[in-house]
């Protein structure tokens, strides 16, 4: 089944988004409509807490770094009040400054990056010695937004934080991006900065943050996307990585994205043949289909792909054409910046080498950062403690890190109530969250139906489920006894392969009619498309209701689901299942997938419920569930509500459920 469901969600990519400009070229009067409605989307797809832009931003000077042709300003402002969440970094200023407005950089980092990686190091020396000011953050989780103070930890994998953030509603790099956009404010508010002359930059994560931030902002005037630009439409779904946005594909692909920075924003985007870590995947068409709607404002010459045909995964955006893309774009004509666009070409590995740097094994190859180049313009690398912004304490304690902020949104999500009054209201509610429950988890897809039954043996029928490669198993039992109950069995496993056999038999000894169900796992292209994995299994099992009721022997369902909480989530929604039995819930078991992600995770759905409030909704039909899957503070929880319904007895927690 994963095959099948993995073959759906690329069909199903395939046919998406709707109006896709690589399909169609839109009217200029079509876009200039469609653009601000596709902006708006993308705000709501990031998480973004406000709709509120260009204000001024709180700040704080921590220091100055004198450097050759430039200063290092350290510097933490505010991106969001509530939760309180603060962002250190460094501002690299020309040195001298001019006595005229500077034009401006932000820089996005790639996985695991941070305002001490070389790579950032060096491009925001480059770029203040062209004239700008560059602005460079440490992502959440990162440095010195993560407790530990440790570089390349890739924080959001770690300690669940990537599904804590899509469970909120506010995923990590709609979080990323929300915080460069205040950086972007900062910058025009600034008194040194020309705010009309501004650009950003990044590579690899870094460059996705980018093309998110330049179709985002439209206060950008240029950007530099590096390693990183694909079809979406191409991917198979198994990498298990943070840039998958719930929804997206819906109404934009990588082509939308880009297209949204016409004409105000000159997009350059510089790839690798050879890289297969971030593969260029019709990465030509992508980029051909939004130059046309550049070409609708007669701005084509202002969307450009480079193909470095040698090059796999570098850091494009230090290249000598990178550098003039932006001095052309933000107008800068300096004699300074002309001289150093005439310097000769450096190696990074010489860089590397010569500050006694190591590069990440994965890229320590010539076609990756060992082969990277640059301009040579005797970059100088500090070691991260010449470049802290924080103390010891406020790292560790302050409003600064991935943990601090997630901390600070749950407080705000919702919980089923322990005060009777509060309980009684949200039981009185319960129809208006089912319906929120049902559009949140948009389970389908409707094809998934039940079909006729083939004989596989007496007693055992194969039903198809309308779709290619997805069936049920059901079990009769021998002879003409019929309990009138049926029972829909998703295994542990999500195989039926891993069914306990023993459990059926006493289930079929009893006269119940079995079917037994696959389940799906967590494919990075549900993310895309819209749906989770769990929408997935439930519509399975309202399938095996489907079925089971249309029989003349069975007038009754229970669900027994052994994966993650689908069993939940089925009898919140179909109230159908009389009674369920629950034996583990989401955020259990590790996905294949792996880098930090959790099985049966369901964007956005802290937001509307938690998970108790989730079992909660079966109330006051019969529950039952291992004693191990909840504490005994939840267990009593839980037992409130059914307590509360007159019902406390159809509550039943067991050792094995």
């Amino acid at each position: 089944m994963e095959e099948a469901y993995r073959s759906l969600l690329q069909q199903e990519l395939r046919q998406l988004p709707r109006g896709a400009v690589d399909r169609r070229t839109p009217s200029l009067s079509e876009w200039r409509e469609r653009s601000p409605v596709l902006r708006e989307r993308l705000r709501r797809i990031l998480g973004f807490p406000d709709a509120e832009v260009d204000r001024p931003v709180r700040y704080e000077a921590r220091g100055v770094i004198e450097g050759d042709g430039y200063r290092i300003e350290k510097l933490v402002f505010e991106s969001e009040a509530d939760p309180l969440s603060m962002v250190p970094c460094l501002i690299y200023w020309p040195s001298p400054m001019p006595e005229t407005r500077v034009p401006a950089m932000v820089l996005a980092c790639g996985h695991g990056g941070s305002k001490s990686s070389w790579y950032n190091q060096y491009a925001c020396q480059l770029y203040a010695k062209l004239g700008c000011a560059v602005l460079l953050a440490d992502p959440i989780g990162e440095e010195e937004r993560h407790e530990s103070g440790q570089l390349g930890l890739r924080g959001h994998r770690r300690d669940g934080g990537l599904d804590r953030t899509l469970l909120a509603g506010r995923p990590f790099i709609g979080k990323v991006v929300y915080d460069l956009t205040r950086g972007i404010d900062l910058l025009r508010h600034h008194e040194a900065v020309d705010p009309t002359r501004i650009a950003c930059a990044g590579s690899s994560l870094g460059g996705t943050v980018t093309q998110l931030l330049a179709a985002m902002d439209d206060r950008l005037a240029a950007c530099v996307n590096s390693a990183w630009a694909a079809d979406y439409r191409e991917f198979d779904g198994t990498t298990g990585c943070c840039y998958r946005l719930h929804g997206l594909m819906q109404d934009m692909n990588q082509a939308e994205l880009i297209a949204l920075g016409a004409p105000h924003c000159a997009n350059l985007v510089m790839v690798g043949a050879l890289d297969e870590v971030c593969e260029p995947l019709n990465t030509e068409g992508m980029v051909e289909a939004a130059r046309k709607v550049y070409a609708l404002f007669g701005a084509e010459e202002r969307c450009r792909l480079i193909m470095d045909a040698e090059g796999g995964h570098r850091p494009y955006h230090l290249t000598r054409e990178a550098v003039r893309w932006i001095a052309d774009h933000l107008r800068i004509k300096t004699h300074r910046a002309q001289a150093m666009l005439e310097a000769p070409e450096a190696r990074l590995i010489d860089f590397i080498q010569r500050h006694g740097l190591t590069l990440d094994r994965l890229y320590d190859v010539p076609r990756h950062h060992r082969g990277g180049r640059s301009l040579e313009i005797g970059a100088m690398f500090r070691p991260p403690a010449l470049l802290r912004v924080l103390s010891d304490e406020e790292r560790v304690s302050g409003p600064y890190s991935l943990e601090s902020w997630l901390a600070g949104l749950e407080t705000q999500l919702p919980r089923l109530p322990k005060d009777e009054t509060a309980l009684a209201d949200w039981l009185s509610g319960r129809e208006e969250l089912r319906d929120r429950l049902a559009s949140l988890l948009a389970a389908g897809p409707a094809a998934l139906r039940w079909g006729e039954g083939q004989s596989v043996r007496p007693g055992c029928l194969r039903h198809e489920l309308g779709l290619p490669g997805f069936s049920a198993t059901l079990r009769e039992p021998d002879g003409d006894q019929r309990s009138g109950v049926g029972v829909v069995y998703q295994p542990a496993g999500y195989s039926r392969d891993q069914a306990d056999e023993e459990l059926i038999k006493a289930w079929l000894r009893r006269g119940h009619v079995v079917v037994v169900l696959d389940a799906v796992r967590l494919n990075d292209n549900e993310l895309l498309v819209g749906r989770s994995a769990t929408a997935f299994n439930v519509r399975l099992v309202q399938c095996a209701v489907d079925g089971l009721l249309a029989r003349d022997d069975v007038s009754q369902v229970v669900c027994r689901s052994e994966i993650a909480d689908v069993g939940a989530w089925a009898m919140a929604l179909d109230e159908r299942i009389s009674e369920g039995w629950i034996t583990s819930r989401s955020g259990e078991v590790a996905s294949a997938l792996g880098k930090g992600r959790m099985e049966g995770v369901v964007p956005g759905r802290a937001r509307v419920i938690d998970a108790l409030g989730l079992w909660a909704m079966s109330a006051p039909r019969p529950l039952r569930f291992a004693s191990d899957v909840l504490d005994g503070e939840e267990i009593d929880r839980l037992r409130r509500v059914w307590t509360v319904l007159g019902a406390r007895e159809q509550l039943t927690i067991k050792e094995e459920a």
